[in-house]
């Protein structure tokens, strides 16, 4: 199956396809609410390009077609290992203590953990179908799953993954995150045009409208707004949780994917990834008060998922068509390096834990009922040329 076919695929059923084309023809920049746009002067450059020494700690990658994920050692910007056998993963991540890592596995409908230290799977559970994104709770002790097919998002126990429940949302849910403060989890409802707000005590869940095709979300270090991508038009909006509503936005070059605030509250960052036939190239940099675009940053092609270093000052972020992950030095606004990792690079996340090095590793995730191996097999490709992850 060729990666337009598989990808149109998976955003039929996000629901996010047809909107996220409409949008993303026509790359001009325009300047976000209350400021303009301005360019970083740098380039994507080639394979680990101009590296420079970043923090301790490991960058997790899911590398969808590549059914592998890539640990990246962020200090030197190379390659730690490759682990093969998750069947199309599309979003990893790291729990706070960089102890665990989580991925979902769509091919294999599953979720999986695994334990950093060995390159070892320590448990799996069974997914609803087509599972999207993967989080920890704050302290740890629980993981979330979005299922595009199934309008849920699954609750687990950990490190068990033992199934609590699942919490009915809007449809088509993809991106989600928590609130820093643990007291709840938004998710955003790709193709119900809302984000769900969900209660992590009594996982009970609410929905705020925020405009056409939400993609993922990021949520201040106060818990009190979130921050949603849209692909209609190209945008980010700031939602105030407490007022239930939009309370401002900031245009970008194309459609954005992933967004995320860095851990002072001071720097947003979108990955505006456009589609596979006009990708986009960059990353935006919005004031997260203001909602003002202050910088764009040049990077691979496709930026798809972005992640922030607690210390703030190194962003990487996966260029979906281009194969590669740009570490980007927040100080300066420029890319430090590029890295080459597996085929089509779609979630990513930041470990506290330097990686061990180890090169190739194979893992086995049993497939159970709900996987697709075939990338949604049974679903009609997308007809318009969209054919862009989510």
């Amino acid at each position: 199956m060729t990666r337009g076919k598989k990808l149109g695929r998976r955003l039929a059923v996000a629901g996010v396809a047809t909107a996220v084309v409409a949008v993303a023809a026509g790359c001009s920049a325009s300047t976000g609410a209350g400021g303009g746009t301005s360019s970083a002067s740098s380039a994507a450059g080639p394979a680990s390009s101009r590296p420079s020494t970043g923090p301790a700690g490991t960058v997790w990658v899911a590398n969808e077609d590549g059914n592998s994920l890539t640990a990246i050692d962020a200090a030197s910007s190379t390659v730690a290992a490759t682990v093969n056998g998750v069947a199309m993963p599309h979003n990893v991540q790291a729990t706070p203590d960089g102890s665990t890592v989580l991925a979902v596995s769509v091919g294999s409908g599953a979720v999986v953990s695994l334990d950093p230290a060995r390159y070892s799977v320590r448990a799996t559970a069974q997914t609803d179908a087509h599972p999207a994104h993967v989080i920890a709770s704050p302290d740890g002790q629980r993981a979330y799953v979005t299922s595009g097919a199934a309008n849920a998002v699954d609750v687990y126990q950990l490190p068990s993954l033992k199934r609590v429940t699942a919490v009915r949302v809007g449809a088509g849910p993809h991106g989600l995150r928590p609130s820093p403060d643990g007291t709840k989890v938004v998710v955003a409802d790709a193709k119900a045009d809302t984000v769900d707000v969900i209660d992590t005590r009594t996982l009970a869940s609410s929905r705020i409208t925020v405009g056409a095709n939400p993609v993922q979300v990021a949520v201040s270090p106060d818990s009190r707004f979130a921050y949603v991508s849209l692909g209609t038009p190209k945008k980010v909006v700031k939602v105030d949780l407490a007022a239930r509503k939009v309370v401002a936005s900031a245009s970008v070059p194309d459609a954005p994917v992933q967004v995320y605030v860095s851990a002072d509250g001071k720097r947003l960052l979108a990955a505006d990834q456009g589609t596979e036939q006009e990708p986009g190239h960059d990353v935006s940099v919005i004031d997260p008060q203001t909602m003002a675009v202050t910088a764009t940053i040049p990077v691979g092609a496709g930026p798809h998922g972005v992640v922030i270093d607690p210390s703030g000052t190194r962003a990487w972020v996966t260029n979906t068509f281009a194969d590669t992950v740009s570490a980007i030095d927040l100080t300066s606004n420029t890319v430090a390096a590029t890295i080459p990792v597996g085929k089509a690079p779609n979630g990513i996340s930041f470990g506290t834990t330097p990686p061990i090095k180890a090169g190739s590793v194979g893992v086995e995730i049993p497939t159970y009922p709900t996987g697709d191996m075939e990338g949604m097999a049974g679903m009609s490709s997308n007809p318009s040329p969209a054919a862009s992850h989510t």
